[in-house]
């Protein structure tokens, strides 16, 4: 076989490991030689098992494999195996993402809590323990709210969440309330509008180019600190 040949695999190997849902949200944190590594790999791997299929297939039907060489057009040897290789590839990932790794959402917060930095990993947690996020931006401005969210590592720069209350720091860097979206929620809620908040449009984008801290927030701790300053 001709080693050029060996560069349609290669793509095919790539291209699992930047569509296969499992593996995606992983790899985009790879350096490039692991990512040309991991896509030999798969390359091999997937040629590997299309040429096995060739010979199974030649060995109860030779005239099925000299029928499809009729219909290729440029008669270099294994050339039409190496471009089932890739095609067979590109279709087992894709019915594999639909029929069974479609929930996109678990398999951001795997390649989090594998891959992720410390911000990542608070995020995560926040969203697995239903946590409040104060978020403190480079204006001093900051929201608190829960995550809707996660983003995908080293490719989202923004978070979505739900906001809960806004507001500004002041010189102290000292929380000064103007905004309550919490009790707009209960008001719908009492009046029977909405079962939940995810009918309301209020999600809010925040670049995390512009985020400055992160941490979690306990309205029962923070009153009680504030109990203690005012003393």
């Amino acid at each position: 076989m001709p080693w050029n040949l060996l560069l349609i695999p290669l793509a095919g190997g790539y291209y699992i490991l930047t569509r296969f849902i499992p593996l995606r949200y992983k790899q985009q944190r790879l350096d490039r030689q692991r990512l040309v590594f991991g896509s030999v790999l798969l390359g091999l791997l997937s040629i590997s098992l299309t040429f096995a299929c060739r010979y199974l297939i030649s060995i109860y039907n030779l005239q099925v494999i000299d029928t499809l060489y009729r219909y290729v057009p440029i008669k270099i040897p294994f050339l039409g195996t190496t471009i089932a290789s890739l095609v067979l590839t590109i279709i087992w990932v894709e019915l594999m993402n639909v029929a069974i790794f479609r929930n996109r959402e678990v398999w951001v917060r795997r390649a989090i809590k594998s891959v992720g930095n410390e911000f990542e990993l608070l995020l995560v947690h926040a969203v697995e323990e239903s946590k409040l996020v104060e978020f403190t931006l480079e204006n001093n401005k900051f929201y608190i709210g829960w995550i809707k969210e996660l983003p995908i590592p080293s490719i989202s720069s923004y978070i979505r969440i739900y906001p809960y209350v806004s507001g500004y720091r002041d010189e102290h860097k000292q929380f000064n309330f103007t905004t309550d979206y919490s009790s707009v929620y209960a008001g719908y809620i009492e009046r029977e509008e909405i079962q939940n908040i995810d009918e309301l449009d209020v999600d809010l984008i925040i670049p995390i180019s512009r985020i400055m801290s992160a941490s979690y927030f306990d309205l029962e701790m923070f009153e009680r600190f504030s109990d203690i300053q005012k003393k």
